[in-house]
């Protein structure tokens, strides 16, 4: 009786975001809640999903089923369109309607959900080929680099999980300099790694106040070159991008800096250059050079999670050391929360753990910043679920004693 309820409420979902997601939170609850031991093997211990996603992914499934949800395909048809033998794909069929990624109609038809337009998407080909690609051998050889180490949190870039799965003593992004193929796989998730979410440029509400307060230029400053925002270790560029064109409004130079392999790129882009973006080669573990000190604002998105707090360092009080005196540092992380963090902010801390690196709680943010001579002036939240925040920060000396002020949503 209360699993036919449960289906009928199906029928009837609610259209906005936030409800639909405390909907999702308590089915899963009530799934963790009912859920046999046989069940939970077979979900954690057994359960091959990922690999079945990729062959599914490369055969086009999910994107002939999405073309028209509307409708059922027979193996024979998806056998024509894909190529892949009927008796193959019958097995594949059946393991992907048991991973719920799509639906079984008949024997032999099957049909698609809301989750296979999804892994229809171009940024699923791209997310998925990196877990596999680059991710899967040092995620997996975790285990056994922690076991060896016994058991300590892994701090030593030189010596991680990534290393042993890949059997080399190069760190990662010399690797991947050495391995183009799977720097590709990497480059091309980077900019949809947070597919799905509203960015806090997008956000123009909430973060007005932190814009006018910090990312403002004066007259003067812009006709005397100063650049309103160094875009630090930006890879491809995409925030830069996504500043330029969702606010419009904020005048100056905006510099995109990295490291050769991903500056020439960038400066092909013609987003990059529609934008007036400037591109400048730079290892950020080098002093600012003469062109970038004394930008208003120096922003590191997603750059120092990748880095052990000693490594974070130089990158760090290099940036101190360009600040002026209303300059600023906005550090685009997460921060975890010290409860109930989410599967978002503990997946992507389970692959930093195979780097030997990490994501930070509010207190580990905190003690590294002050190391670096830096104080947290304030942090804005703009998406709770992963807790990715706009820590704004400055130097220690020119706080007047207040202490600070934080909106993280724990």
């Amino acid at each position: 009786m209360a699993a036919s309820r449960l289906r009928e409420a199906t029928k009837d979902l609610p259209s906005d975001p936030k409800e639909r997601k405390e909907l999702y939170n308590a089915a899963r609850d009530l799934m963790l809640k009912t859920e046999s031991p046989r069940d939970t093997h077979h979900r954690l211990l057994i359960s091959w999903t990922r690999p079945m996603i990729q062959i599914g992914i490369d055969l086009g499934i999910f994107r002939v089923l999405a073309y028209d949800p509307s409708r059922s395909w027979s193996i024979d048809e998806l056998s024509s369109r894909t190529g892949a033998e009927a008796t193959l794909l019958q097995r594949v069929m059946r393991a992907l309607a048991a991973h719920g990624t799509l639906t079984q109609t008949s024997p032999s038809t099957y049909a698609a959900t809301n989750i296979t337009v999804t892994l229809a998407h171009e940024n699923a080909r791209k997310q998925s080929s990196c877990q596999i690609g680059f991710c899967g051998p040092f995620v997996h050889a975790l285990p056994r680099q922690l076991a060896r180490t016994g058991y300590r949190n892994p701090c030593d870039v030189n010596d991680s999980a990534f290393q042993l799965g890949y059997g080399t003593s190069l760190t990662p992004y010399l690797w991947l300099q050495e391995n183009p193929e799977t720097a590709k796989l990497f480059f091309d998730m980077m900019p949809i790694q947070r597919a799905g979410q509203v960015c806090w440029t997008q956000q123009r509400e909430l973060v007005q106040p932190l814009l006018e307060k910090h990312f403002t230029l004066s007259t003067d400053d812009i006709t005397k070159g100063r650049a309103l925002l160094v875009d630090i270790g930006s890879g491809a560029g995409h925030q830069s991008i996504a500043i330029r064109e969702n606010l419009p409004e904020l005048k100056g130079r905006i510099v995109l800096q990295d490291m050769e392999f991903s500056t020439t790129p960038a400066s092909k882009d013609p987003r990059i250059l529609a934008n007036d973006i400037e591109v400048l080669t730079h290892d950020f573990t080098l002093p600012q050079p003469s062109a970038t000190r004394g930008a208003k604002v120096y922003y590191l998105r997603s750059v120092l999670h990748n880095w052990d707090n000693e490594a974070c360092m130089p990158i760090l009080t290099h940036v101190r050391d360009a600040l002026a005196e209303d300059s600023v540092l906005v550090i685009d992380e997460m921060v975890v929360s010290e409860m109930n963090a989410s599967a978002i902010t503990a997946n992507y801390d389970t692959i930093m753990m195979g780097f030997a690196t990490q994501q930070r709680t509010k207190a580990e943010w905190e003690t590294l910043l002050r190391r670096a001579g830096l104080r947290i002036r304030e942090t804005l939240c703009y998406d709770e679920e992963s807790c990715d925040c706009l820590m704004v920060v400055e130097r220690r000396a020119s706080l007047s004693g207040g202490e600070h002020r934080d909106s993280v949503v724990e």
